[in-house]
């Protein structure tokens, strides 16, 4: 992996370790925390779910470019 993909990854994972440290850490219920986390897990599931969703897109329309011997931002169709 490269250096940038390298440092976003450890950018998201200190941000879900920060991220969890202070929902426990909070002074809320743990009724009150629950639900945060599990709030928090769905909004993640959703956003990863729409990432990969735009980033199947993505590889799709480069390999039908590819396929179609196209230059970059061209399809050909016949």
């Amino acid at each position: 992996m490269g250096r940038f993909t390298n440092f976003v990854l450890g950018a998201f994972l200190g941000s879900l370790v920060g991220s969890a440290a202070a929902l426990l850490l909070a002074p809320e219920s743990g009724k009150e925390i629950r639900g945060q986390m599990i709030q928090f897990k769905d909004d993640l599931q959703r956003e990863v779910g729409e990432a990969r969703m735009q980033r199947r897109l993505q590889m799709e329309l480069e390999l039908a470019r590819l396929r179609s011997g196209g230059t970059k931002g061209e399809i050909k169709v016949e």
